[in-house]
């Protein structure tokens, strides 16, 4: 993302306005290195466990604008340190196709001991959806039967982004 607009280079992006493969791998990397910085300028003593806001504000960006839902999964150790983070469930302009298999499969592999979920809505509202609500409880049940802590799931709209925890719907 420029750094003067927060948008992506001119070619990055779909016609559409969603987000294809090229520009989804460029914000990763430029999530990643946004995180490695943070990492090397805190000393370890002074590093934060991860929280809804400590995902970088680049694939939060990247997510705001697309036209169909989509779900990052970013998964970490016990002390918060970020495994990996992807793509784990892709949908249209009304919702998502999502499989807890596919997501806990992907979060098993990385042993990992903590998660985050972002989803946008690309009505640009970050309001919860019921759907959103049930399956943040569902998916905060199954993780916590796996030994994972649901940190937070997060709805990205247009101009905000709503924690799932702050609402009280993980606990």
């Amino acid at each position: 993302l420029r750094p003067d607009t927060g948008q992506p280079p001119d070619g990055g992006g779909a016609t559409d306005g969603g987000v294809t493969a090229g520009g989804w791998a460029a914000a990763t990397v430029r999530a990643r290195i946004l995180l490695r910085r943070s990492r090397e300028q805190a000393p370890i003593s002074r590093r934060r466990p991860m929280t809804g806001i400590s995902i970088p504000d680049g694939l939060l960006l990247a997510m705001r604008d697309m036209h169909t839902e989509r779900m990052v999964a970013i998964f970490a150790d016990t002390h918060g340190r970020m495994l990996a983070h992807e793509l784990v469930a892709e949908g249209d302009h009304t919702g998502l196709r999502l499989s807890l298999r596919q997501i806990f499969t992907k979060a098993l592999s990385r042993d990992a001991r903590r998660m985050v979920l972002a989803h946008n809505h690309p009505s640009g509202s970050a309001e919860p959806s019921d759907s959103d609500i049930a399956s943040t409880r569902r998916l905060n049940q199954f993780a916590a039967s796996l030994g994972i802590a649901l940190e937070d799931h997060l709805i990205i709209g247009k101009d905000a982004i709503t924690s799932m925890r702050a609402r009280k719907f993980i606990v």
